[in-house]
């Protein structure tokens, strides 16, 4: 998910306490920057690799995912912090 607001942070199931969106809110400047949220099931090994480019004049959070080998069952929750007006894409 993008979290684009301070608003839609304290809407957001992901950070589902006070304390954890008052130390959010104290690191992202939500007039520059949004959150994009990670979250799901897999294997152990999964991997979610991110990169910051330009292309054709516009920014691109790329986002590239690794499916792990092993057949653990694991949860994984990342977050990352991005420019406000990138357009984000997952690639495998």
């Amino acid at each position: 998910i993008e979290i684009k607001t301070a608003e839609e942070l304290a809407k957001a199931e992901t950070f589902a306490n006070e304390a954890s969106r008052t130390a959010v809110k104290k690191q992202v400047d939500f007039t520059k920057q949004k959150l994009v949220v990670f979250t799901w099931g897999g294997s152990g090994q999964d991997r979610l690799t991110p990169e910051l480019k330009t292309q054709d004049l516009k920014t691109l959070a790329v986002f590239n995912y690794r499916m792990g080998a092993t057949e653990d069952l694991r949860r994984h929750a990342l977050v990352f912090v991005v420019p406000k007006h990138a357009e984000v894409k997952v690639a495998k």
